[in-house]
């Protein structure tokens, strides 16, 4: 019988005491697989600490951290992954600390990558999003699949590769540690997808299928990018078309090329270093936006956002 997959399952907390116990008892209960589970907590000051202290007693294999001070949720989950044992698990995931997993996760993922490799590789699906009673609010990732087949796509579409469907090898965990920076602007699942993406790497996109059910709530505060925002309104985007309000963060797309190029650069075929210099420069040159609306790897979700984008790009509107 073959050896269950060893994963090293990473999660970054703070103030997590109302749903962290739940996703605790999921991931600790995934099936055909051998899991670690690191936590770093960042200086919570709920009952966060007292659930992870009494779960890394009745269980060998979880880890925990305590940060001396508070990183916030980026540099955390990056600590993580940089500071993670390449070479002693054949796969890393990356966990919130809110949401539930599906009990096969793990190992649907570890179907689609290989461990023994030196080519960094990456898996991610899609995800279910839910309230905080577990009621379905939608899935705003699947149309994301064209964007996906499209790989310049990343450099000016919003990322739809979440750091809670990921599953890593350890040559991705080497070629992440190569260059530890936290300045790419962006999220850092973006960031660890284009560092795959443009570096070499194979990723296999399964959007079609979620096994993560990602908890929305208001008070989230790692893992979700609609605090502050009413049931309605986070319940509208999940079922919204994508791809509408891409513009307000156009400076950041830039910020994120510029930290591809500076580290990274050497990774890159010739036409993918050309394609990221020139997201990089787009504000500033005429050239570099011609050359960006002619190309046909990058794709919105519509053939509608699509052809929006690529005149906006070169009018020098995003």
């Amino acid at each position: 019988m073959a050896k269950a997959p060893r994963i090293l399952v990473l999660m970054a907390t703070f103030n997590g005491q109302s749903y962290l116990a739940e996703q605790l008892d999921s991931i600790l209960c995934q099936e055909g697989v051998d899991v670690t589970l690191r936590i770093s907590d960042d200086c919570s000051t709920d009952n966060t600490f007292r659930i992870l202290e009494t779960y890394a007693s009745e269980h060998a294999n979880i880890e925990i951290i305590y940060n001396t001070q508070n990183k916030g949720s980026l540099r955390n989950f990056m600590d993580l992954v940089y500071d993670a044992p390449a070479d002693e698990y054949d796969y890393f995931a990356i966990a919130n600390q809110d949401d539930v997993w599906h009990l096969d996760k793990l190992a649907a993922a570890a179907a689609h990558i290989s461990a023994n490799t030196s080519r960094a590789e990456l898996y991610y699906a899609g995800v279910t999003d839910v309230d905080e009673q577990g009621s379905v609010l939608g899935n705003e990732y699947l149309p994301y699949e064209v964007c996906a087949d499209h790989t310049g796509s990343l450099l000016l579409v919003q990322n739809w590769c979440l750091g809670c469907t990921m599953l890593m090898n350890g040559a991705l965990i080497k070629l992440l540690r190569q260059h530890p920076v936290y300045d790419f602007e962006r999220t850092y699942d973006a960031w660890i997808h284009a560092v795959a993406l443009y570096c070499g790497g194979y990723v296999y996109c399964d959007l079609r299928h979620s096994y993560v059910d990602r908890r929305i709530t208001d008070s989230n505060t790692v893992g979700n990018m609609n605090e502050g925002r009413s049931r309605e309104s986070i319940a509208k985007k999940a079922t919204r078309e994508p791809g509408h309000g891409a513009p307000e963060t156009s400076e950041k797309y830039t910020k994120m090329a510029l930290a591809l190029l500076r580290e990274y650069k050497q990774e890159m075929d010739s036409d993918t270093a050309k394609l990221v210099e020139a997201v990089a420069a787009r504000r500033e040159s005429g050239k570099a936006r011609r050359f960006l609306f002619r190309r046909r790897d990058i794709m919105m979700t519509t053939n509608v956002h699509t052809t929006r984008l690529r005149w906006m790009v070169l009018l020098n509107k995003f």
